[in-house]
């Protein structure tokens, strides 16, 4: 799953950001649902942090009211 997560990180910002244009949700409103620091999500979404837990895009998933496949594809 790590390395899943990790090869793919562009798409899943790409479409974490798309989502939540979409759905007028701030990294703010992101962090504050999936319990994070505002910092930490800008970062997560800005650089290449390959860090990032399945447990976590889960959280993130359910924040955005998404299946957790939507931010893989």
């Amino acid at each position: 799953v790590r390395d899943i997560l990790k090869n793919n990180m562009d798409i899943i910002q790409n479409n974490i950001i798309r989502i939540l244009d979409e759905k007028k949700i701030t990294q703010n409103q992101l962090a504050i649902a999936i319990e994070s620091e505002r910092a930490h999500v800008n970062y997560f979404l800005r650089k290449k942090n390959k860090g990032i837990t399945i447990r976590v895009l889960g959280r993130i998933a359910v924040a955005l009211d998404v299946k957790l496949y939507e931010l893989l594809k």
